[in-house]
């Protein structure tokens, strides 16, 4: 029980932070004005919730072997994005999108990737 609590919170905690490094490093390279975002500094988000949620997924499987770890890595992503909807300007494709792009990587390592390495 500990294993799966504590192995889906690294993988969060892996997640979120793959997400904030795949931002922070698009935000440096293509750079401008985050109160008007551009269509790059939009797709570099999605790349990175994407990301986040593969890499959080993989390593939640990973940590608690058990195959609800990942979907609840992507659920508290997909939550973000929403979240993210209400506080930052944005279309609403990209929080289409966005959902789309926390939960897709979670559904496939949740149900390909093996459970033990």
């Amino acid at each position: 029980m500990l294993r799966r609590i504590f192995g889906t919170l690294g993988g969060i905690v892996a997640g979120m932070a793959n997400i904030m490094l795949i931002e922070w490093v698009a935000h440096v390279a293509i750079g401008g004005d985050s109160s008007s975002p551009t269509t790059p500094m939009l797709v570099s988000v999605l790349i990175a919730w994407a990301a986040g949620s593969l890499v959080g997924s993989s390593a939640a499987l990973r940590l608690a072997r058990w195959r609800g770890g990942p979907w609840v890595v992507g659920g508290f992503i997909a939550l973000g994005v929403i979240a993210n909807q209400f506080s930052v300007p944005q279309p609403v494709w990209m929080t289409v999108v966005g959902i789309a792009a926390a939960l897709v990587p979670a559904w496939l390592i949740a149900t390909r990737a093996p459970l033990s390495a």
